[in-house]
C-alpha cells in the first residue's frame, strides 16, 4: 500500500528541490554584506543611541516611554544581567545614596569588574562551544570523562573578565597553537572551543563534521553539514566548500601528550602526591598491556594460535573469530595469523614448506613426508632438519610445537637485540603476525581485554581531572607537517571518495578575488 502511494505521488508529478541562489547572487543579499555604521536620529531628551531609535519610532505612534525604573530596581536588573545574582541589601542602599551624575555609570563598572560577570557570560559561549566534560557515548568502558575540559571553561571566563577583544576571542579559538610564542602559553587553552566535543566513538570524519559544525553555526550562523552530502540547499554552501573547510580541520590533530599550562609547583605536596600515584597508576597500564604482549609472543602462546589457525584453516572468518573465543585467545590476531599463512603458502615459502606438506597429509603418512623433506637437503629450515632427524612427528601438534618453539627463541633473541638472520629475519618484520612492539597488541584485544585497559585508563582520566596536585593541560591541536587537500566523500560516505578539491573558506563569505587556496599549514 506503501509503495503504491509513492508510486502515485512520484507519477502525479512529485515536487522536486530547486537548487539554491548562485554564490553571486548571496554576496548581494543583506546577511552577507559587510556591516555598516547606522547613524542614529537626533532626538531631544535621549541619552543613548538606542533610546534614540526608540524615541524616534514611537513619537510616530503617539507613543510614550514607560515611567523611568527606581534606583533599587534599576540595580536588581543590572546585576541579574551582568553578573546572574541578586544585589546585597547594602549594595541597594549604597546605590540609592548615591548622587554622583555617573552613578550609573559606576554601577555598571563594577558588575563588569566582577568575576561572577566572567561566570555568567562565559556560560553563554559556553552554550555557543557546545561545551561538555564528556566526550559521549563510548564503547568497551572507555572513559568519557574529558580531564582538562575545566581548563577551556576557565579561559573563557577569563576573557570575559579581561575584556578580550572579540577578533582575538575569535581567532585564539581557532589557531591560538600559530599565535603564541610559548608549547606552555595559557591561551592554548582557547583551542577547547574545537576539540572538547563528542568523540562518536573516535569515528575522525563525524569528529571533524562536528567542529565544522561549530564553526559554522556558532560563528557564522549557517549550518554547514547539508554539505557533507550534498550541495546545501538554501545556505550558500556548495558539497566542494565543506570539504575545502572539512581539509582545514583534518589536518589539526590532538598530540598524544597535551601541554602543561605554565608551570606547576613541582615542590608543593599535592603536587608530589599526584606524580606518585599517576606513575603508580600508568605503571599498570603498562604492565598490563605487557603482559598480554608477551602472552601472544611467548611459545605457549605462539603455540596457542597456531594451531587454532591450523584447525580452522578453511572456515569463515565468523567461524574462526567463534573457535579463537572459544579458546580464549584474540579473534582478530587469528585471522592476521591465518592471513600470514596463507600469504606464505601462495608464495611457496621456503620456511613454511614443511608445515604445508604435513598439514596435507594424515598422520600415517607422516613417516612418508618425513623422509621426502629430508632428501631436499639445503631447502629444510635448520630448525626442522634437526627435529625430523630425530623421527616424524606424532600429529601435527608437534610440527606446531616445532615451529612455535622457534618463532618464540627468535623473538627473545631479536628483544635481546640480535642482528636478523634466518628466522630472527621472519620473525623482525612487522608482517610477522605479533612482530610489533608492545603498543601494536591492544588493536587485537578481544572485549574482555579492552575493557579491562580502558578501566585502567578511566581510572588515569579521573585523577588527572580529581587530584587537587593535577596541573592544567591545554586540549590543543598541531598541525601535521605535511599539508594535503581533502577529496569529497561522494554522498558523504568516507569510503567512496571523489574529486580533490582545495583548502579555502567559504566562497559566499570571500571577495572571489581574494578566496585563494591555503597553501602553508592547514589555513586554520
Amino acid at each position: 500500500m506503501r509503495i503504491g502511494s509513492v508510486a502515485w505521488f512520484v507519477c502525479a508529478g512529485i515536487a522536486w528541490g530547486q537548487k539554491g541562489p548562485s554564490i553571486e547572487e548571496t554576496r548581494d543579499h543583506w546577511a552577507f554584506r559587510p556591516i555598516v555604521e547606522t547613524i542614529s536620529p537626533q532626538v531631544e531628551g535621549t541619552r543613548n543611541p538606542i533610546d534614540s531609535f526608540v524615541r524616534d519610532k514611537i513619537s510616530t505612534k503617539n507613543l510614550r516611554f514607560s515611567p523611568e525604573a527606581s534606583k533599587a530596581t534599576l540595580l536588581r536588573r543590572l546585576s541579574f544581567d551582568l553578573t546572574g545574582l541578586p544585589p546585597t541589601f547594602d549594595e541597594v542602599l549604597e546605590f540609592e545614596r548615591d548622587d554622583r551624575p555617573d552613578a550609573y555609570e559606576r554601577l555598571v563598572d563594577k558588575l563588569l569588574a566582577s568575576p561572577r560577570f566572567g561566570e555568567r557570560w562565559g556560560r553563554h559561549w559556553l552554550d555557543v562551544a557546545r561545551y561538555a566534560d564528556t566526550k559521549g557515548y563510548l564503547a568497551g568502558g572507555a572513559s568519557r570523562r574529558y580531564p582538562f575540559a575545566y581548563v577551556y571553561r576557565d579561559w573563557v571566563i577569563r576573557a570575559f573578565n579581561e575584556g578580550m577583544r572579540y577578533d582575538e576571542f575569535v581567532s585564539k579559538q581557532l589557531a591560538a597553537d600559530l599565535m603564541v610564542d610559548s608549547p606552555k602559553h595559557p591561551d592554548l587553552a582557547a583551542l577547547g572551543f574545537l576539540t572538547v566535543g563528542p568523540r562518536f566513538r573516535e569515528r575522525r570524519h563525524l569528529i571533524i563534521d562536528d567542529r565544522i559544525d561549530v564553526v559554522a553555526r556558532g560563528l557564522m550562523g549557517m549550518t554547514a553539514g547539508c554539505g557533507r552530502c550534498h550541495d546545501h540547499f538554501y545556505d550558500p554552501i556548495p558539497q566542494e566548500d565543506y570539504y575545502s573547510l572539512y581539509g582545514v580541520f583534518d589536518l589539526a590533530r590532538q598530540p598524544e601528550e597535551l601541554p602543561v599550562i605554565g608551570e606547576p609547583d613541582r615542590s608543593s605536596a599535592d603536587y608530589k602526591a599526584f606524580e606518585k600515584a599517576l606513575q603508580k597508576m600508568e605503571k599498570t597500564v603498562e604492565g598490563h598491556l605487557h603482559s598480554q604482549w608477551a602472552a601472544v609472543r611467548s611459545e605457549k602462546g605462539l603455540q596457542a594460535y597456531l594451531q587454532v589457525v591450523h584447525d580452522g584453516y578453511d572456515l569463515s572468518n565468523g567461524r574462526l573469530d567463534a573457535l579463537a573465543a572459544k579458546r580464549k585467545l584474540f579473534p582478530k590476531l587469528a585471522i592476521r595469523w591465518r592471513s600470514y599463512l596463507q600469504t606464505k603458502e601462495r608464495a611457496n615459502d621456503r620456511l613454511f614448506a614443511p608445515w604445508r606438506a604435513f598439514a596435507k597429509a594424515s598422520s600415517n603418512e607422516y613417516a612418508a613426508v618425513t623422509k621426502t623433506l629430508l632428501e631436499t637437503g639445503s631447502s629444510l629450515p635448520g630448525f626442522l632438519a634437526r627435529r625430523l632427524k630425530m623421527g616424524p612427528p606424532r600429529t601435527f601438534g608437534d610440527v606446531v610445537a616445532w615451529y612455535a618453539n622457534e618463532f618464540s627463541n627468535s623473538l627473545r633473541k631479536v628483544e635481546a637485540g640480535a642482528k636478523g638472520k634466518g628466522i630472527q629475519a621472519h620473525v623482525s618484520v612487522p608482517t610477522f603476525p605479533v612482530g610489533f612492539d608492545v603498543s601494536g597488541v591492544e588493536p587485537f584485544f578481544d572485549t574482555k581485554a579492552r575493557n579491562r585497559t580502558n578501566s585502567l585508563r578511566a581510572k588515569v582520566s579521573k585523577h588527572y581531572a580529581e587530584h587537587p596536585g593535577s596541573p592544567p593541560r591545554a586540549m590543543t591541536l598541531v598541525d601535521d607537517a605535511n599539508p594535503r587537500n581533502p577529496r569529497i566523500f561522494k554522498r558523504g560516505n568516507p569510503s567512496e571518495l571523489g574529486r580533490e578539491v582545495p583548502r579555502r573558506f567559504l566562497a559566499a563569505l570571500t571577495p572571489k578575488a581574494d578566496r585563494k587556496p591555503y597553501v602553508q599549514g592547514s589555513g586554520r
